[in-house]
């Protein structure tokens, strides 16, 4: 199984990493993660792995919002002739709206299609499909 060339899928998961509960963050992130790898390692070209939410003085919602994922994200699109970005995640209305929207200021809105079929949100998709309007 393959891409299409010129596409990068983003997935963006959840990102709560500090306090009490970051054994239960850390356990919930493995198994989102553990059913992606080995599709994803059935796919041609590479896979890479980009984490946001790692510093709790920062908000990083958004991927872009990581200044080392933001620039790798940057690179791969240059070098590889990406032309559009497929995104979903687990959280909607927080993670992949904040993602989409930064990444629509860095790109534009034509680089963008948003999977909504696989992006839940706990407001039924509103902010996403307003971000996307």
């Amino acid at each position: 199984m393959s891409l299409p060339t010129g596409i990068l899928s983003i997935t963006v998961l959840s990102c709560l990493m500090e306090g009490s509960g970051r054994d239960i963050a850390c356990m919930t992130r493995w198994a989102v993660w553990q059913p992606l790898f080995e599709p994803l390692y059935e796919t041609a070209g590479d896979v890479t792995f980009l984490h946001k939410g790692e510093r709790s003085d920062v908000e990083e919602y958004s991927i872009f919002r990581n200044k080392e994922a933001s620039e790798r994200i940057r690179s791969i699109v240059s070098t590889q002739g990406i032309d559009r970005i497929d995104i979903c995640g687990i959280a909607g209305d927080v993670c992949v709206h904040d993602s989409l929207v930064d990444g629509i200021g860095i790109f534009s809105r034509d680089m963008f299609r948003v999977l909504t079929q696989y992006s839940p949100s706990l407001d039924g998709g509103r902010r996403l499909l307003s971000a996307l309007s």
